[in-house]
Order: C-alpha cells, then structure tokens, then sequence
C-alpha cells in the first residue's frame, strides 16, 4: 500500500488543475465567438450572393411589374423587359409564357393599382434600418 502523503496532490498540482479549467473555459469562449463571427458574415455577405438578393428591386432590365397569386402554387406576373412587357405564369415547376402586352396601354391601369414590393424587401429594409453595433 502507498502511504496516504503520496495519494494527496500538491498545490502546484492543484493550480494547474484550476488554471487548465479556466484556460479550458477560454477556449471554449473563444470558439463560440468564431462560430458567432462566421454566422453573421455568411449571413451578411455569402447568402446574399448565393442566392441572388444583393440586386435591388427594380434594378436592371427586368423587372416584375406586376403579381397576381391565384392559387397558393400559381401565379400570375406581368414582366417588364427593357420596353417589352409580357404576361407570364408560374405553377411549381414550370414557366408559361401567355401573352406580350401593350405597355403604354398598361401604364394608367398599372399606376392606379400599385403593388406592393415582395415581402422579401421588406424584411431587407427592416434589416437595414436595425441599429449596427
């Protein structure tokens, strides 16, 4: 049998032991921070180019005038390329193209019935006009 000194640990011991549970604590701080930091830059900046979302509304030659939803899988749009406007459908996984449209004869209807953005940009604004730290 071992004598009961030799099974006690000495202080030194016993410091290592609490600075190696306090370094440990650091690290593991120090981690949840990367992870912190790597989700708000793929939020900020990766998704967005991923999927598409960094191009404003309105912004460069097409442009969805228009959008009627008829049933929760299919859509109307009228579509606004260049000068040409067209009226398109949407079912869940094709795209139908109707009709070409006279604009100047869609702009009084159009300016009476505005639509709203697509709820996406507003969601984007509310995220802008949040308070950055």
């Amino acid at each position: 049998m071992m004598p009961l000194c030799l099974l006690q640990a000495s202080p030194a011991d016993q410091l290592s032991s609490i600075t190696s549970q306090f370094f440990d604590y650091v690290k593991l701080l120090l981690i949840l921070v990367a992870i912190l930091v790597m989700a708000y830059l793929s939020v900020r900046y990766f998704l967005p180019r991923i999927f598409g979302l960094q191009q404003a509304a309105g912004a460069g030659p097409i442009q969805v005038v228009a959008r009627f939803v008829m049933e929760p899988r299919k859509t109307l749009y009228i579509v606004k390329i260049g000068e040409d406007t067209y009226l398109m459908g949407t079912s869940d996984t094709e795209i139908y193209y109707f009709t070409s449209l006279d604009a100047k004869a869609l702009e009084p209807f159009l300016r009476q019935h505005p639509t709203p953005p697509p709820p996406g940009m507003d969601f984007a604004r509310l995220l802008r006009r949040t308070p950055k730290e």
